[in-house]
């Protein structure tokens, strides 16, 4: 009998394994599906919504149907009798090692989807985004509906009385979403970037057979049903008070329950990457977070199940709890960045150090609800589950309903409530479906009109206070707290004021707009000074330093290009690079790409600086992603710009592989020219080498400038660039709008543009470093951690020396002799940033610089 106890027992442990692992791979499916879609869709919030939407209806569906199978007999039932033990076991082991196999050839597959979605690109938005719904359908459906059969199979194989009914449910879930946490950990800090897509595909598609095999010897060496328990007839008496109409609405109350928790995922993330930051190391920190909070509460339920009997009123007074948690995290997450601001200084810029305080900050706001959360589902479990013999059919339907709410609550927050009415708001709604839901569910069993009279009073009551919360204070949530903490402190101490007074008295008079877009927060500030774009807290673009790059990047292809008549920019910002290029009256058209449509509102804030440029006829604004929409143009362009945001953030690590290049190549003309922006400030060297290395694997023809000082602008071509410089001064006299740009950013004579002047490529010793690919996305797990280095004038020492002459080549070797005024640029440039070579490139010059110096001195 002992004997017989242990080996039940070992035999249970190793299925919990193979359960924790399913989970573990099962989300391991859904960040590699996301990531390797949004390369063919783009990285919208919409292609996005698309395959999550895809993914949990998949989800939906096998749990619904193949919990009802499990339930059933039938002529594959018999089949796995003759085999031995346990049909439902044995089916939950076929379906592990299906999903295995399968997603071995989900590359393949995805080829497939691209060359059929290419083949519909140019169709009106609506239709094209009914295809890609329905090629992510096609591709996703297999094996999410596998995915989705699993719980209730395991369900009905483990559960066979009510008596454990909650316990082992609840331990389920906990398994199975600890598998969860897992995956995202290793996924997000670890797989990818270690073994990238592919191998870590291939990994997580061997453990899902491996546990079928593993499931498959249990079986055979078990003979029979491993649970350990014998089926009882149990007396169900408090299912026998639950009438059909409560039953119905536990399962819908449960549906609300999944879309309040899509809400509260989606704005606890976007309110949270404003304080913390947007890599990719961020989101997977928070979507842990959640994931673990879940986990914590189904297990603390399993425990608490064993003494305590749950009820539908415990359903209730949880969703209400549910409700006030999530109600309180509202004005903590409006502090956050102040908390950030005063603890990151302190951490001594380590970014280990810095990825735990994320977990706390993510642990102080989600922690608790969520822990709630994860009482939820095992208790609807034991609920809605009248007749045990049926276990399988009930927890399919749970967990169907509950994701369709899901997938129902992503769509609509990201798509309506966010965008149209804020994310304080969203999360207002969300609290309130909760508290809606619970205190339906605490009126129906309540049976004394005095206790139902006192929770509508408390449920008007709990409205009205929800509508005195204090909003978020804009200015803090846009701080960009995680990216400026340094320098917040030092504006304290200029402002002699700091904290919430600091931004409620000061930067508050300075906002003009802000927006929380589709997929970000977008805020436009005017300092009188200078007008700042800032996205998600973070400055992308402005009228200050950046105007060098902003021109620049537009000026440089443009010139070095014979005869350029149709452009392409990727990334709008404030849209001076878009007036840049539309400078030149030869250019015919400028296609821009912005992924975000708030983005193209806040440039109309910047029309002094970019000419009005969005009512010029020449300029189409298309809202989409970059990526996307370079791999769907059906148009071949003479130059192509891209402009993204900054490396570390999360997505945009796709624009810089040797992937996104090889399109940008097939999409210009046989001398068509690519320019590529990219920051020195808070990288490292060998991000450095690897983008330069990256981008010029593609175009073997380039020449290197900078924009601001710490702005690389990277020119790509398949045959040798040359500088006209007489195009050059003809355009800096003759076109005005051209001349006083140039004027604007110190380059007050023609040949003073040769102070941007860096390097040819030829002439930099990269060959040793590593490619980024969208396969191997080496950038996008290595830049943030360079975000708190103070790299600036290091990089710059970097890369200037390999500057082996003054000037470019130039058309026809043309002789230039260089003005004082050039001189005298460069010289304050070194001593910006180099004053070591700033007193050699002196004394080298001396006889251009000691007048000039005195003279200035003077």
């Amino acid at each position: 009998m002992n004997d017989q106890k242990k080996f039940t027992e070992k035999m249970l442990l190793y299925l919990c394994v193979c359960f924790l692992l399913s989970g573990m791979c099962g989300l391991i499916y859904q960040v590699l599906w996301s990531r390797m879609l949004s390369l063919i869709f783009g990285h919208t919030t919409f292609a996005i919504s698309t395959v999550i939407t895809a993914f949990m209806g998949g989800l939906a569906l096998g749990s619904y149907f193949l919990g009802r199978w499990a339930d059933s007999e039938g002529k594959i039932k018999s089949l796995f009798r003759k085999i031995g033990g346990s049909p439902d076991f044995l089916m939950y082991g076929f379906l592990e090692a299906f999903i295995g196999i399968y997603c071995l050839f989900t590359p393949k597959l995805f080829n497939i989807v691209e060359f059929i979605y290419l083949q519909f690109s140019d169709l009106p938005f609506y239709t094209i985004s009914i295809i890609r719904f329905i090629l992510c359908i096609v591709v996703l459906i297999i094996p999410t509906f596998c995915m989705g059969g699993t719980l209730p199979l395991l369900s009905k194989f483990l559960i066979i009385n009510s008596q454990e009914l909650s316990k082992k449910l609840g331990f389920l879930y906990f398994i199975n979403t600890a598998g969860a946490v897992l995956g995202t950990m290793l996924a997000g800090f670890y797989l990818i970037s270690t073994l990238g897509v592919t191998g870590t595909l291939q990994i997580a598609a061997f453990i899902n057979i491996a546990i079928g095999i593993l499931v498959y010897s249990l079986n055979r060496i078990s003979g029979k049903d491993i649970s350990g328990t014998e089926e009882k007839e149990i007396k169900e008496e408090y299912r026998q008070e639950k009438t059909d109409k409560t039953a119905w609405l536990i399962f819908i109350i449960f549906g609300f329950t999944g879309f309040g928790s899509m809400i509260y995922e989606l704005a606890w993330t976007r309110a949270i990457s404003l304080a913390l930051g947007s890599s990719t190391y961020a989101f997977s920190t928070m979507l842990a977070t959640f994931l673990f909070g879940i986990a914590l509460g189904s297990i603390i339920y399993s425990f608490l199940s064993k003494r305590k009997d749950f009820t539908i009123s415990s359903f209730g007074w949880f969703e209400v709890l549910i409700s006030l948690a999530c109600l309180m995290t509202i004005p903590l997450l409006g502090r956050i960045p102040l908390y950030v601001i005063y603890f990151f200084p302190r951490l001594n810029n380590s970014y280990n150090l810095i990825l735990l305080a994320n977990f706390f900050f993510c642990f102080a706001v989600m922690l608790i609800p969520t822990t709630i959360m994860g009482f939820v589902f095992p208790l609807v479990g034991k609920l809605y589950t009248q007749n045990i013999k049926k276990i399988g059919r009930h927890i399919g339907d749970i967990y169907a309903i509950n994701t369709l709410g899901c997938i129902l609550g992503s769509f609509l927050t990201g798509f309506i409530l966010i965008p149209f009415i804020g994310v304080q708001n969203s999360l207002k709604i969300g609290v309130l479906i909760n508290m809606l839901a619970g205190v339906l569910l605490l009126y129906t069993c309540s049976k004394k009109l005095i206790t139902r009279l006192s929770y509508i009073s408390g449920l008007i009551l709990f409205i009205v206070l929800l509508n005195y919360i204090p909003s978020w204070n804009p200015t803090i949530m846009s701080s960009g707290s995680a990216i400026y903490a340094d320098i917040y402190k030092e504006e304290y101490g200029k402002a002699r004021t700091e904290g919430k007074k600091y931004f409620d008295e000061l930067m508050i008079k300075y906002l003009v707009f802000q927006k929380d877009g589709i997929s970000c927060t977008v805020s436009v500030y005017d300092f009188g000074s200078a007008i700042t774009l800032r996205v998600n807290g973070k400055t992308d673009a402005s009228t200050a330093i950046d105007m060098p790059t902003q021109l620049l990047l537009g000026y440089m292809p443009v010139l070095y290009h014979k005869n350029p008549q149709d452009l392409f920019v990727i990334g709008m910002g404030s849209a001076v690079t878009c007036k840049a290029v539309l400078d030149f009256p030869e250019v015919s058209s400028a296609a821009c790409v912005e992924i975000e449509p708030a983005v193209v509102e806040a440039a109309r804030y910047f029309k002094d600086f970019n000419g009005n440029v969005l009512a010029n006829p020449k300029l189409s604004v298309n809202i989409d992603d970059g990526r996307n929409a370079m791999l769907a143009s059906k148009k071949n362009y003479d130059v192509i710009i891209s402009a993204p945001s900054n490396p570390w953030i999360s997505g945009i690590g796709n624009l810089f592989t040797t992937d996104f290049y090889r399109i940008c190549k097939s999409k210009l003309k046989e001398d068509g020219i690519m320019a590529q922006w990219f920051q020195l400030t808070k990288m490292n060297q060998k991000d450095i080498d690897m983008i330069i290395n990256t981008f010029y694997s593609s175009f073997p023809e380039g020449i290197i400038w900078h924009g601001k000082d710490t702005d690389l602008l990277l020119l790509g071509s398949q045959k040798p660039l040359v500088f006209d410089y007489e195009r050059f001064k003809d355009l800096y006299e003759h076109n005005e709008s051209f001349r006083a740009s140039m004027i604007s950013i110190g380059i007050n004579k023609p040949d003073v543009i040769f102070s941007h002047y860096i390097t040819r490529p030829e002439d930099l010793d990269y060959s040793s470093t590593l490619f980024n690919t969208d396969d191997m996305p080496l950038l996008e797990f290595s830049a943030p951690k360079s975000l708190y280095l103070e790299s600036s004038d290091k990089n710059l020492r970097y890369i200037y020396q390999y500057k082996l002459s003054a000037l470019p080549p130039l058309k026809d070797d043309e002789k230039i002799e260089l003005s004082d005024d050039y001189y005298i640029k460069m010289f304050d440039f070194y001593n910006r940033h180099m004053p070591d070579v700033a007193q050699k490139f002196f004394e080298k010059h001396s006889d251009k610089l000691s007048g000039i110096l005195k003279d200035k001195k003077n």
